[in-house]
C-alpha cells in the first residue's frame, strides 16, 4: 500500500504487512521543501509512483515531476517530457505502474504556446516517455489505468463533452472499444483482455465488461433496484 498524509511539504508512505509503515522521501533539491505524493504501486509491491512538487522561483506557483520509487534506490525522477510550456511550468505525474514497474502510466498538465491548458497522458518506458495520443478528429485523451503485462492502457478520447472509451495496446494508437455508449474506460485486468468502465449519460449511467475477441460487445451491469445511477 502506497500513499500520502493530508498536509503540504509531506513525505509519502509505504505501508508492508511485514514492515508496517515506511516514509519515502522526495529527492533533495537546491532550495525549498519539495513534498511527495504517491497515488500507485505496482503489482509486486516493489515500485510506487507519483509525484514530487517544487516551488517555482519567486515562490508563486509550483510544479511537480513524476517520481519512482524502488527500495535501494529511493524516488527518482521519471524525466521531463518533450513539451514546451508557455510559462515553462510543466506538472507531471505518475499514476499507475505495471505488475514489476517497468511501464508507468504518466499525466501531464501544461499551457501551450497560445496559453491554452492541455493534459497529455503519456506511457514511460525504458527512460523514456512517448504520448498516447486521441482518436482522430478528437482533442484530448485520459489514461486511467495500465495492465499488469504493461500492453494495455485505458481511457477515454474526448472531444467536446463527448467522451469514448479507448484501449491503447502495445504503444499504438488509441482504439475504439467499438460502441457509442461506452464512455470511459476505468480499469483492466491483468493481460488487457478485459476493460471495465462507464456506459450511457447521466442521468442513466451503469457499469460495463468489455472483452476482446468474441463478438466484443459490452456486457452492461445495470444498477440494482433502488439505488443511484452511479
Amino acid at each position: 500500500m502506497a500513499g500520502s498524509p493530508e498536509t503540504t511539504g509531506s513525505s509519502g508512505f509505504l505501508w508492508t504487512e511485514s514492515g508496517g509503515m515506511q516514509v519515502v522521501e522526495a529527492p533533495p533539491v537546491s532550495s525549498g521543501s519539495p513534498g511527495l505524493m504517491l497515488d500507485g504501486i505496482s503489482g509486486d509491491g516493489l515500485v510506487a509512483v507519483g509525484h514530487a512538487s517544487f516551488d517555482d522561483p519567486g515562490g508563486s506557483s509550483t510544479r511537480s515531476e513524476a517520481m519512482r520509487w524502488r527500495a535501494g534506490t529511493g524516488a527518482v525522477s521519471l524525466g521531463t517530457p518533450p513539451i514546451t510550456d508557455a510559462n515553462g511550468r510543466i506538472s507531471v505525474r505518475a499514476m499507475d505502474a505495471s505488475y514489476d514497474g517497468s511501464a508507468i502510466l504518466v499525466w501531464a498538465s501544461y499551457r501551450d504556446t497560445t496559453g491554452v491548458l492541455r493534459d497529455e497522458p503519456m506511457l514511460w518506458s525504458n527512460g523514456s516517455m512517448s504520448f498516447l495520443g486521441a482518436l482522430a478528429g478528437d482533442e484530448s485523451s485520459v489514461a486511467l489505468a495500465i495492465s499488469d503485462d504493461g500492453s494495455t492502457i485505458v481511457g477515454h478520447s474526448i472531444l467536446g463533452t463527448r467522451g469514448t472509451a479507448v484501449r491503447w495496446v502495445n504503444g499504438g494508437q488509441p482504439v475504439g472499444l467499438g460502441n457509442p455508449v461506452l464512455r470511459a474506460a476505468t480499469g483492466v485486468s491483468p493481460n488487457g483482455n478485459h476493460v471495465v468502465g462507464i456506459a450511457g449519460s447521466w442521468p442513466n449511467e451503469q457499469g460495463y465488461l468489455w472483452s476482446s475477441g468474441g463478438t466484443g460487445d459490452p456486457v452492461l451491469l445495470g444498477v440494482p433496484d433502488g439505488a443511484e445511477q452511479t
